[in-house]
């Protein structure tokens, strides 16, 4: 089972040989060359292929029908958010610091947290200063 209950996926056997099967559910199905199997895998599944020779399938995911059109709406956000991390588009955040005054000059309109545009920052701060006052 890969617990993903929101696709429904397609097999299509490309060139399936002799003795190739899937079970899905615990129930059995052999292979057919040019047929399709369209399954859950969010039920636990597996194939088999007994042959000396290679299958080939071309799986295909689609959305499961039960799904509303806000939760495709909802999930196609959160996958394309994923794509677009895993493409480097979106720039990982380091760890929250876990000092006060870090923390505060890291949400802070003088550390940057309120504009794009880069601030000077004051090098001569002290261990007791936040963005150029003193405390």
């Amino acid at each position: 089972s890969d617990g993903r209950n929101i696709f429904l996926t397609a097999h299509f056997g490309l060139s399936v040989p002799e003795d190739c099967s899937i079970t899905v559910g615990g129930k059995t199905r052999d292979w057919i060359e040019d047929g399709t199997i369209v399954l859950d895998t969010s039920f636990v599944h597996s194939t088999e292929n007994k042959s000396d020779e290679d299958r080939f399938v071309l799986i295909v995911d689609f959305w499961h029908p039960d799904l509303t059109v806000p939760e495709r709406e909802a999930l196609e956000y959160i996958y394309d958010f994923r794509t677009k991390f895993e493409q480097g588009k979106i720039k990982y955040s380091p760890k929250m610091p876990s000092d006060f005054f870090k923390t505060l000059e890291m949400y802070s309109a003088w550390g940057g947290a309120y504009t794009e545009e880069k601030n000077a920052k004051v090098e001569n701060r002290t261990p007791d200063g936040i963005g150029g006052f003193t405390f």
